[in-house]
């Protein structure tokens, strides 16, 4: 079985409902429904077994707090949906430091990961407050304490927000921009990099085969 852990960069919300003359409160609304129907898309694919969003970065966290907040009541609103996602054999798993969340959204936030521990078709793995570096340095801190001597890759991935999850084979990026911004930086060292011009709202399901496509279409050697 071909097992694919996607990582998926969801750029572009703020951007194409301003191309509409809308808010960007329309746009991350309609960012959020796209996001909704993509896990459950990757859920029947047999392919995907695990998907990894960029949904908040630390850096997002530096907005004016009105578009915060409204991104935090998104969350929630995300997050109390879990009856769907059990419904659809989707285990969430959330990365980054929701520490810094509206008490309301983290406790949303973790029934939506107890409430579906038992799913089994796709590991859906929102990364909120997440920043591929704060990620590093939270696991070195915590490996410190374990283990105050030489360090392998090894002992540092068990540290890390991904645990035991494996390497991200792919890494698709909506809104025209070509870089990884500080996305799962360990765990996309060897990714292909799948760039699109269109907006996250508009991506589809032919864009999600589209780059599937080209990912099989490549040789990985991984440096060997």
């Amino acid at each position: 079985m071909f097992l694919m852990h996607i990582g998926l960069i969801m750029d572009g919300n703020r951007r194409w409902a301003k191309n509409l003359g809308k808010n960007k409160f329309f746009g991350h609304k309609k960012g959020v429904e796209n996001l909704e129907m993509f896990t459950e898309i990757c859920a029947d694919d047999p392919e995907i077994k695990i998907l990894t969003v960029y949904t908040l970065s630390t850096e997002n966290m530096n907005r004016e707090q009105k578009e915060l907040d409204n991104l935090f009541a998104l969350l929630e609103k995300f997050a109390k949906k879990w009856k769907k996602f059990v419904k659809n054999g989707i285990r969430v798993k959330i990365f980054g430091d929701v520490s810094k969340l509206p008490k309301s959204c983290q406790k949303a936030l973790k029934e939506l990961e107890e409430k579906t521990k038992n799913g089994e078709k796709l590991i859906f793995c929102p990364a909120i407050n997440y920043g591929g570096r704060d990620e590093i340095i939270r696991a070195v801190n915590k490996l410190f304490k374990k283990i105050p001597q030489k360090i392998t890759e090894k002992d540092l991935e068990k540290f890390l927000d991904t645990e035991d999850l494996p390497a991200i084979n792919l890494v698709i990026r909506t809104g025209g921009k070509k870089r990884l911004s500080n996305f799962m930086l360990w765990q996309s060292a060897y990714a292909e990099l799948y760039f699109l011009d269109k907006m996250w709202p508009e991506f589809t399901e032919k864009d999600l085969q589209e780059a599937i496509f080209y990912y099989k279409s490549v040789q990985r050697n991984f440096g060997k």
